[in-house]
This record gives structure tokens, C-alpha cells and sequence, in this order.
């Protein structure tokens, strides 16, 4: 089946509310003008990663005070009593090339950062650092000082910092270098109290062109000087660089035409020769542009960067050992990154800061302005990237990017009301579409979400062509010092959960999250904002994020949302073919998958058949495959402003049914995905040690199917009675279950399940015994029409004779009578969820 691509949004008419001034953080302030909340880059990263090469595991740590890009790097130790710190100097935040002077200081043992910090004189980007003597130097690098148009030039300025000196010290100027340069690495060597400045090039986006170099000078700061040494066997900018027994290795980099170089070449200090390493095993195995590197154990750490081509970032991290000469491929960073810097404290690899994209040219994507003082008018000037457009009532920039820019699309985003327009310049980095490969994965999710500080918050991340052992990690995530990330991913099931903590009335907080999905040696990734709200009054959606799709079936789904404001006026294109939008905040109908309504053409995409590995928000409870058939963003707006959140439809890629021995009148058909709160199958025998067939139907004829497991939840128990069935036309698999305690959740997993289109029912959980009974929190105790209403929409089917036999008297309509006659018939009272 092809992928539905659905848009919905909707918006909430506003109501009369009063607002409460907080100096601190004025979120709302009447008659004031918009000042618009989003970062100026969600391209440049503040992410901080820990690297513990003990259990091979990336860790979330502090956030860096400033995003940024380019920034120098170096290790120094701020006093006696403290261990070291890593300190980033300069850099870019925007990509128009302005350059920063910020010095900031992480102390890893007290995951904290510390700013104010004294400053070099010249800001510069893409310099190098490095440290003898506890005395950080800074050397080299693009400055845009007197150089308005461009991102030059090149400058060959030495800078040094005691870092003991703190906020009090002072950045001294040193001899420059005897050739200015950008993209130089930096090795400072200990035993002889030298630094080394390798590499690199005189020219950048700017004149004169870019030139890599081979060129090696060495520094003795006890006399201030620079010396000539032997060039590189071949020229490199920005290679990766360490001292490692008494040599200096340079491995990677790039050339004058920006190819990525995979090979190693080694500077014997003593003899103050360079040896080409030529075996193939020396060979990087990702030769990468733009990465970052630190020397940790003996080898060399090269972390990150970007595609040769300049497609896109990459979060790979190759490892060169010199005792062996070769090469392993360590565990990747959680989210591709680029232009970042790397440092080891304490056996312990850091990658902090670099860039990022937000969307990828084909892909989806989805974006929210977010403003306070309540925006009636939101723009994106002089226009959005290429295949976006502006919602101007709602603030969100939507569609399907088709150009690739690799230094950002500049954009002026505006937020009007009646007192003024709020201003703010950013940047989107779009990166190129991915090889148009058969059965790549991809993550489909949608990139746009809001949720309310301070309560429970889930986003559930969906993936495209993923096998069962494919693993998501997640970059970004709010962090809270002395706790860590707010939020945290399953990489499994892909359900990001946790808590966001905001000061109250706080304005609108968007944080840029990086999504990469691993399986095998094959990798994608995608963008998510995350958008959260302290305000009460801004409103947020509260409707589930996932909706089942049966073919001809009927299908309802209600729209709820968290805000002081009731439903006004609703822009939903185009849904699912069937279904409609129902005032107030309904979507219901028969979904007909190739029948009339909107432009089928413009619903769904051409594209292969293929699965979703990942399940709607019921993975808590049931983790089965389905067949995306939308993905799409709910938007919720008032006067205040607009919440989103994800809509994802599916169709089911199995269906089960449970057949009650001599109780037939009471099979049930249902699909085995559903909304969160959906169970699987029902039991209404009402005691343990009991029989059930459960039977999966597909919808093409099996290939394969090795077998069959039964877990029982706890306290429960239950098992196969026998091996699993196929039917003659190896459509249906017939499962036997014996010994079945009752009102318990039973995980029955078909092993090696493959229909011939790739729909791998991996893991099917089955909830037993709760699917009809006192549904409704009420503490009422019984069984009522409301109960089986809730049951109805919660399944996404009608229910009627033809599948839950629930109209038993045939009066035309189910009512508590119905549930009545079910339970005097089956002589027990039906259990509780």
C-alpha cells in the first residue's frame, strides 16, 4: 500500500482570558509587541555527549550555554583543586558567517558549564586549540572583522589564556603563525613543551579560494616563536591529529577539492620525518569532511563530520589504533553532527556542539514559530525554503523541502499583532535526499510537537523499513542540571516519554531534537521540535497521536485538547479516502482505500509496499507491525497561540480473532494495532485454566513462519497447545492457547513471519479480559452503554452483530440491555480493565 501523506489542522477559537505579568518571564503581555521565542538556529547544536569507552555507551550530558559550530576546543584546569575542564572558544551561530568570541568551561564532574569567562580579542571560527602548561592557545581561523561580504579571510593570530586566571584573566597575543590559516589542527606535545599547528587552508567560502596545505610549523612558547618543518606528505585541511609515542599521526581531512582523504601519515618528532602510511587496513573506513577528534587510550577518535558530498552530516566514529595500524568502527554518536569539537577528560570521549539539519529534501517537515503576547499573523520572509509554505494564522512552515542547502536557507520569521511585529533571523539547513534505495529505512514521524511543562509528555517515533533489531537514539532533549535529560527514547519501541520542567509562565521553549534510527550497518535520521508551554491558557492537544484504519470499517476519532477555549474553525486537507470532518472535533466515516473523495493522486505518494516497524502509542502495551497509511500534525490555536501534535492513521497488518469455545456467538474480530488503551483480544470466560484459539489473518499468503512463543504477564500463565497452523491458503495463522488464567496480558511472538511484502509481524501482544467491561473511570463498578461507546471508539470499528454480536437482542443499536444479556448468558460478570 502507498503512504498517505495527511495534513490536519486545527484551530481553537479564542476566549476571554486574563493574564498575570511576571517581570521574570512574561510570557503574555497586552498590548505589547510579539518577541518570537524560537532559536535563531536550530541547526546549531548546544548537545554535549559522553563517550565511556567501558560499556561503549553515548550519554547525554549539560547542554552547552551557547549552540555553536566551528568552535575552538582545549583541556585546561582552572585550579589545583579541580580537575580539568573542557573549554569552547568562538565558533559560529548563524551561517551568515558572523563569528563568536564566547569562552564557556564544562566541568564533567559536576556536568556544568561556566560562562563570563574572559574573552579573546578576535572572534574567529574553524581555529584550533590547544594547551601546554595548563596555558590554552588559540591559533588561526576565518574572521569576518573587515571582511562584511565574506567569510574571510583567513588569519594566522596566536591568542593565549591562563586558565586559572578565570573571569579576571586576560587573552595575551602571541607571534602568529608564520602562514595564516583556517581549518588547522593543533597537537601539543608534552615531552617537549611544543605545540605543532598542521594542515589546514588559506582561503574559506570567501577569497582567495579554498586551498588545502601540507604545511607544519611547531611553537616553543618559552621564546615565543614559530618554526618551518617538514610538510606533509600530502596536504590536508583540518585533519585529525594526536601525539601518541613520541610521534604526531595526522590521519583524514580534506583536499583542495574538498575529498574526503582516508588515508594515515605519522611525524616522527625525532627525526622530523613524515612515513605515508599505504596498507590497506590504514585506510578510514568513513572518510569524512568537518569532524571532530580527541585522543583517548592511545588511538585516535575521529567523531563525526559529513559526507564528502556535502549531503548531509554523519555520526560514525572511526578509531585508529597506531600499535596495530588499522582501523575499528566504534558505537555511533546518538545524532549525526558536523563542525563539532571533541575532548577527552578522564578516559572519557566528550563531542560537544556542530550542526545539524532540520529537514531533508523529499522528506516531510513541519516547523512552529512559537511568540509571546499573541501573534495574530505569523510570516517567513522573504519566503521559506523551496517546497514550504507559512500557515500565517497558526505559525507553522509546512510541506516537502525539494532543494538542498548545505550553509542554511536565511529566513526573517515575523509575528504580528496589534502593537507590533517581532522579528527574528534564522536559518534552515536543508540536506540532500538519500540514495533512492530499495527498502531504505527512513524515520516518518512527524517533526513538530507541543507539550505542556511540567506533565507527562510521549511523542512516539515512527520508522519505515526497519527490521525488529533496529535501535533509536535521540539527541536534543531538554536537560535539567543536577538531573540530566527530561526526556529519554526507548530504543526499541521508538516512545519518547518524560517530564519538562519550565519557570511558570514562561515563554514558549522549542528544542531541537536529533533522531537516528541504526539497523545493521544502515543508518537514517530526521528532525523533531519540541515545543513546550508553562502558560495554562496556551492550548495543547490532548487526543491520542495514533488511530487505526480498517477498510470498510467505520472509523471515529475525537479531537481534545488541554486549553480555555472551545472549537471554532478547523483547516483539515486532505484525510484518508471515507472519512470526513464532523463539527465540532470529529473525524469519522468508512475508510475506502481507493475510493472517491479527495484526490487520491494527491494523497498518496508513489511508493513501494511497505511496513512500519514501529507501532502507534499502544506499543506500551502491544508492539506489533502495521501498515502506515498517514502520518500527519494536528495543530490546536487560540488567541494565545498553537499547539501541534502528531496524527498518525494505520492499517492493521494482521487481524486476530479469538474463538470462545462453545460461546460463538461472541467472537471478536479486531486489529491487533490500535489506539493507546486498545486491547487485544477479549476473554469473557471468567476463570483460569482455560482454552483459546487465537488467529491471525494477513493480507497476502505467508512465505515463511518458523514457529511460535507464548509469555505469559506476571502472576498469569498460559501456553501453546501445540505448534502454530496455517491455513491451506496460508493467509491465517492459527495459534492454540492452553492453561490460560483469566484477565491477564499474554505475549504470543511468531517467529520469522514474511508475507512476500516485507510485513514482518515481529511481536504481537494480546490483552485478555478487558475488553469489554467498566471502561469509564467512574467508580460506578458496572458495565453500561457508555462503557461499550468507549470501547467502540477506542477500537476504531462499529460494533455491531457482524463482529462483536453485542446487539445480541437485534433491536438495532447496543445498549446496557445487550451487555446485560452477554453476561447472563456467559453466567459471570464481565472483569474490569
Amino acid at each position: 500500500m502507498g503512504r498517505l501523506r495527511i495534513r490536519l489542522w486545527l484551530e481553537l477559537a479564542a476566549l476571554g482570558c486574563s493574564f498575570v505579568a511576571t517581570p521574570a518571564a512574561n510570557a503574555q503581555t497586552p498590548d505589547a509587541t510579539p518577541v518570537i521565542t524560537n532559536p535563531a538556529d536550530l541547526h546549531f547544536l548546544d548537545v554535549n555527549a559522553a563517550f565511556h569507552p567501558v560499556n561503549d555507551t553515548w550519554r547525554a550530558q549539560a547542554p552547552m550555554p551557547t549552540a555553536r559550530a566551528g568552535m575552538a576546543v582545549a583541556i585546561a584546569k582552572a585550579s589545583e583543586a579541580t580537575g580539568a575542564k573542557i573549554y569552547a572558544i568562538g565558533g559560529r551561530e548563524a551561517p551568515d558567517c558572523s563569528t563568536l568570541q564566547t569562552v564557556q568551561a564544562y566541568d564533567p564532574v559536576m556536568d556544568k558549564w561556566t560562562t563570563g569567562l574572559a574573552e579573546p580579542p578576535a572572534k574567529r571560527w574553524r581555529a584550533a586549540g590547544g594547551t601546554l602548561g595548563n596555558i590554552i592557545y588559540l591559533v588561526g581561523g576565518e574572521s569576518r572583522e573587515g571582511e562584511p561580504e565574506a567569510c574571510g579571510p583567513v588569519v594566522a593570530i596566536v591568542e593565549a589564556y591562563n586558565a586559572k586566571a578565570g573571569v579576571l584573566g586576560t587573552w595575551l597575543t602571541k607571534m602568529p603563525m608564520n602562514t595564516a590559516r583556517s581549518q588547522v589542527s593543533l597537537a601539543a606535545d608534552e615531552a617537549s613543551n611544543k605545540l605543532y599547528a598542521i594542515g589546514g587552508s588559506n582561503g574559506s567560502q570567501g577569497v582567495p579560494p579554498f586551498v588545502a596545505l601540507p604545511t607544519v610549523e611547531r611553537y616553543d612558547p618559552l621564546t615565543d616563536e614559530w618554526t618551518s618543518l617538514a610538510d606533509m606528505k600530502r596536504a590536508r585541511a583540518l585533519p585529525s591529529v594526536g601525539v601518541i609515542g613520541g610521534k604526531i599521526y595526522a590521519v583524514g581531512g580534506q583536499d583542495a577539492n574538498h575529498v574526503a582523504i582516508n588515508t594515515v601519515e605519522d611525524y616522527d618528532i625525532a627525526t622530523g620525518m613524515w612515513t605515508l602510511h599505504r596498507s590497506d587496513a590504514s585506510l578510514m573506513p568513513h572518510p569524512r569532511l568537518n569532524p571532530g577528534a580527541a585522543v583517548l587510550d592511545g588511538k585516535i577518535y575521529v567523531v563525526g563530520g559529513e559526507k564528502q558530498d556535502f549531503s548531509g552530516p554523519i555520526s560514525t566514529v572511526d578509531v585508529y589504533d597506531p600499535s596495530t595500524d588499522s582501523w575499528t568502527v566504534e558505537t555511533p554518536m546518538p545524532s549525526v553532527r558536523r563542525l563539532l569539537g571533541a575532548a577527552v577528560v578522564k578516559n572519557v570521549l566528550y563531542a560537544v556542539g556542530g550542526e545539524a539539519p532540520t529537514a531533508t529534501v523529499g522528506q516531510q517537515m513541519i516547523f512552529q514559530i512559537t511568540a509571546t503576547n499573541n501573534p495574530t499573523f505569523y510570516d517567513a520572509l522573504p519566503s521559506p525554503p523551496p517546497g514550504l509554505s507559512v500557515n500565517h494564522e497558526l505559525g507553522i512552515i509546512s510541506g516537502v523541502p525539494t532543494v538542498h542547502n548545505d550553509n542554511g536557507f536565511p529566513v526573517t520569521l515575523t509575528a504580528r499583532n496589534a502593537s507590533g511585529t517581532g522579528m527574528k533571523d534564522v536559518s534552515f539547513f536543508i540536506a540532500a535526499a538519500p540514495s533512492p534505495t530499495p527498502g531504505l529505512i527512513s524515520i516518518i514521524s512527524s517533526t513538530c510537537a507541543t507539550g505542556r511543562a511540567g506533565r507527562p509528555f510521549i511523542f512516539q517515533v515512527l520508522t519505515e523499513n526497519a527490521s525488529s533489531a533496529a535501535q533509536l537514539t535521540a539527541s536534543g532533549f531538554p536537560y535539567k542540571e543536577g538531573v540530566g535529560p527530561e526526556l529519554s527514547i526507548d530504543p526499541v519501541t521508538g516512545l519518547i516519554s518524560g517530564t519538562v520542567t519550565l519557570p511558570d509562565r514562561s515563554p514558549p521553549k522549542s528544542f531541537g531534537v536529533a533522531l537516528a534510527l541504526t539497523d545493521g550497518t544502515t543508518t537514517a535520521h530526521s528532525f523533531l521540535q519540541l515545543t513546550f508551554i508553562s502558560d495554562p491558557n496556551f492550548p495543547i492537544l490532548t487526543s491520542s497521536s495514533a488511530a487505526t484504519l480498517v477498510p470498510g470499517q467505520f472509523f471515529s476519532y475525537t479531537i481534545t485538547a488541554d486549553a480555555p477555549a472551545t472549537f471554532g474553525l478547523f483547516d483539515i486537507t486532505p484525510l484518508p479516502p471515507g472519512l470526513s470532518f464532523q463539527p465540532p472535533a470529529t473525524i469519522s466515516g468508512t475508510y475506502m482505500p481507493g475510493g472517491s473523495g479527495a484526490s487520491r493522486t494527491s494523497e498518496i505518494q508513489s511508493a513501494p509496499d511497505t511496513i512500519t516497524k514501529r507501532p502507534p502509542l499502544i506499543a506500551i502495551v502491544q508492539d506489533t507491525a502495521t501498515n502506515s497509511t498517514g502520518t500527519g500534525t494536528s495543530t490546536n490555536s487560540n488567541g494565545i497561540g498553537t499547539g501541534t501534535g502528531p496524527l498518525n492513521f494505520f492499517e492493521p497488518s494482521a487481524v486476530s480473532r479469538k474463538i470462545h469455545g462453545t460461546a460463538g456467538p461472541f467472537d471478536i474480530n479486531l486489529p491487533l494495532a490500535g489506539d493507546a488503551g486498545t486491547p487485544g483480544i477479549e476473554c469473557r470466560d471468567g476463570g483460569a485454566n482455560k482454552d483459546y484459539q487465537v488467529v491471525f489473518t494477513f493480507p497476502t499468503a505467508l512465505v515463511t513462519l518458523s514457529g511460535a512463543t507464548v509469555t505469559p504477564g506476571a502472576g498469569g500463565s498460559g501456553r501453546l497447545a501445540g505448534p502454530p497452523i496455517i491455513s491451506s491458503d496460508r493467509t491465517q495463522v492459527t495459534v492454540n492457547l492452553t492453561n490460560v488464567s483469566d484477565v491477564q496480558t499474554i505475549t504470543i511472538r511468531l517467529l520469522d513471519v514474511n508475507d512476500g511484502i516485507n510485513t514482518n509481524l515481529y511481536k504481537v501482544t494480546v490483552q485478555m479480559g478487558v475488553l469489554i467491561g467498566d471502561t469509564i473511570p467512574d467508580g460506578s463498578g458496572s458495565v453500561d452503554s457508555a462503557d461499550v461507546s468507549l470501547t467502540r471508539q477506542e477500537v476504531g470499528q462499529t460494533a455491531d452483530a457482524s463482529n462483536f454480536r453485542e446487539d445480541v437482542n437485534v433491536n438495532g443499536s447496543i445498549t446496557s440491555s445487550d451487555v446485560s444479556l452477554v453476561r447472563s448468558n456467559l453466567g459471570h460478570i464481565l472483569p474490569p480493565p
